[in-house]
């Protein structure tokens, strides 16, 4: 088994770190939003119960939903919900 000497062990870390940085902006672009309107959803502006978009799984940030294509909130709902 060859040994590593302590500089091709730096450039091995160096290069590791580069490829690291490189793939960390890969995944910068927004999910795409839904195709179904907030009528078609049956969305509201307010939670049924504690059910509410800010538990669903169809929500990626504040305002984007994978199933409805308008901006939501978090504190509305619609008959798509999905708990986390």
């Amino acid at each position: 088994m060859a040994r590593l000497s302590r500089r091709g062990f730096l450039k091995k870390c160096a290069s590791g770190a580069g490829t690291a940085v490189a793939l960390s902006g890969c995944a910068t672009t927004p999910p795409p939003r839904g195709h179904v309107s907030k009528a078609e959803a049956q969305y509201q502006d307010r939670p049924k119960g504690i059910s509410r978009c800010g538990f669903c799984k169809h929500l990626y940030s504040p305002d984007i939903c994978e199933v409805v294509a308008e901006p939501v909130s978090p504190r509305g709902y619609c008959q798509f919900y999905a708990f986390l």
